[in-house]
């Protein structure tokens, strides 16, 4: 009986080693792959891995700029917010006539200022919400601004048609924010509007030297003229109008040329 070449069977071994080493060389990269991906992450360094954030950079500058505006004080300036309508009806029209609602401002110094990059919100996270051009307004004068939330493009073209100031955003009649600050951020007003009935208006008396005086209701309102000394602490005083109740039906054409407290 003859006897099986030896060589022929460890011919058959090897094949069968190195078939085996193969696969587990397989297999081995195979989970070197599937740990890198599950894994691998954490193994390279912070600066060629950074993790994401939840909050953006610009929320953050936002929520950063909203605390420091809540936290800053108010910085005397001649330019004050003296009176404001957040429901107007009948008392002031503007070109197409609309009646939006409207903010005053008045120069109390006794030089000119110009207006631009000064700038209105109703929105503390936003307080570039509308930011002036170069207008200017002269010593003991006033300029209105109409809260109406129309588009940029529609914002340009009033002004240049009628050189009407409109911003972009509307004042809630129930009540909002107002912020006024200058071109280096500084914060002018900051203003809590109160709930303010129709075509009544809310403003500084005619004594008023700061922007941190106190407000008050005014039944008869007085858009681009002094408010009077009749202001109501309380908007149920004020709806109490007198019979000769004088409203205001027409628009100013030229907003350049602002009088002064005694109407010149």
């Amino acid at each position: 009986m003859s006897k099986k070449p030896v060589y022929k069977r460890r011919q058959s071994f090897r094949a069968s080693e190195h078939l085996g080493l193969i696969t587990l060389v397989i297999f081995a990269f195979v989970l070197l792959i599937v740990l890198f991906f599950f894994f691998g992450k954490n193994w390279i360094p912070d600066d060629m891995n950074p993790k994401p954030s939840w909050t953006s950079e610009t929320d953050a500058e936002t929520d950063e700029s909203q605390t420091e505006i809540s936290d800053m004080p108010i910085v005397e300036n001649p330019i004050l917010i003296t009176e404001i309508q957040s429901s107007n009806r009948s008392t002031l029209l503007v070109s197409d006539q609309s009646a939006p609602d409207w903010i005053e401002l008045y120069n109390s110094g006794s030089s000119p200022v110009n207006l631009e990059g000064y700038a209105l919100s109703d929105n503390p996270k936003k307080p570039n919400s509308f930011v002036f051009g170069p207008v200017t307004i002269n010593p003991k004068a006033y300029l209105v601004v109409y809260a109406s939330g129309l588009s940029e493009q529609d914002t340009l073209q009033r002004a240049q048609d009628h050189q009407e100031i409109h911003l972009p955003f509307r004042l809630a009649q129930s009540g909002e924010n107002l912020l006024f600050t200058d071109p280096r951020g500084q914060v002018l007003a900051r203003l809590e509007l109160p709930e303010i009935p129709s075509d009544l208006s809310w403003g500084l008396m005619d004594d008023a030297r700061s922007a941190t005086d106190p407000y008050y209701f005014f039944s008869k309102p007085t858009p681009m003229n002094a408010n009077g000394s009749d202001g109501h602490q309380d908007a149920a005083d004020a709806l109490i109008r007198p019979d000769s109740q004088l409203l205001i039906n027409e628009y100013v054409t030229q907003q350049n040329q602002y009088t002064d407290r005694d109407g010149d």
